[in-house]
């Protein structure tokens, strides 16, 4: 899959970090939005509604990434969110996908982590999407008759 013009969110508070990341998507051609804490993630997804993706530190100030990632997939089910955290500790994983993120990421990353997972985590969603589409389209078509 081309990431060339997705868009993705970062939520970040550690400017090294972003700044990294930010690297990695924009040389791949990903458009990128960076906020620093779980409500301005939130007021994010609220205000601009066409992102494909977020990349989502869990330790944030103010809001966490768990309680953001709770509150971004009541709203956005379907959004993909990758938890990335340095705080790789036994039981966090679990409490990330708890939370609603669909994958997990502990840094030191590599670019192609990063960019593999990104493509993995589209392509699942544009088929959980067609999918749905084609759900749809049945029970319409079916109810029609």
């Amino acid at each position: 899959m081309t990431l060339s013009e997705k868009n993705v969110l970062i939520v970040e508070d550690e400017v090294s970090n972003y700044y990294l990341l930010e690297t990695i998507l924009k040389r791949a051609g990903v458009i990128t939005k960076w906020v620093t804490d779980g409500f301005e993630a939130i007021d994010s997804i609220d205000l601009q509604n066409n992102f494909d993706a977020i990349f989502m530190d869990l330790r944030l100030p103010y809001l966490n990434g768990y309680e953001a990632t709770r509150q971004i997939k009541q709203k956005k089910p379907a959004l993909p969110i990758i938890a990335v955290t340095a705080y790789a500790l036994n039981g966090d994983k679990e409490k990330a996908e708890a939370a609603g993120c669909d994958r997990y990421i502990t840094k030191p990353y590599t670019k192609n982590q990063i960019l593999h997972t990104l493509s993995e985590i589209l392509t699942e969603s544009i088929k959980k999407s067609e999918n749905s589409n084609h759900s749809t389209f049945q029970k319409t078509h079916f109810h029609q008759q």
